[in-house]
């Protein structure tokens, strides 16, 4: 009798112990980059076919790692097509492509430029100049015309 009331006892432990060992995650996480640096930057872009892509700038070396499903390193895709020392970046995804959004700066320009990536990391266009503005120097910062997205796209 007394081993029907410690059987009892047990069962709900028994129970509550499976429903927490069957709810846990499986994380996974990408071996070390020997040639990333600590001042590396990174935005995740999102995953597209399997694949996960992530844009990194390791010292102005800018490149879009593509990740499988594992997250093994596929491949690095160097955007060559930037050639200026970025100063500032920012990433939309959409579900089949993304836009980069960068900013750099050269003399007393800075200039606001967008680049569209597709879904195997690759660039899709060449960059287009959104916008540019004169920095410093007599005029204080003013604003001088530099076209829109629809004027850059317009053919």
């Amino acid at each position: 009798m007394n081993q029907i009331k410690n059987a009892f006892k047990l069962a709900p432990l028994l129970f509550f112990t499976s429903i927490i060992t069957a709810g846990a995650q499986k994380v996974t996480y990408t071996d070390p980059d020997k040639n990333e640096l600590k001042q590396t930057e990174f935005e995740i872009i999102g995953k597209y076919n399997g694949n996960f892509l992530i844009y990194k700038n390791n010292k102005n070396s800018l490149y879009i790692s593509v990740y499988d499903g594992d997250l093994k390193l596929k491949e690095n895709v160097a955007l060559t097509n930037i050639t200026e020392r970025i100063t500032n970046s920012d990433i939309i995804a959409y579900p089949d492509f993304s836009y980069l959004f960068y900013q750099y700066q050269r003399k007393g320009t800075v200039y606001c430029m967008l680049l569209k990536i597709g879904p195997d990391g690759k660039s899709l266009t060449k960059p287009i100049e959104l916008d540019t503005t004169h920095v410093g120097g007599m005029g204080g910062g003013d604003r001088q015309g530099g076209g829109s997205v629809c004027e850059s796209i317009t053919p």
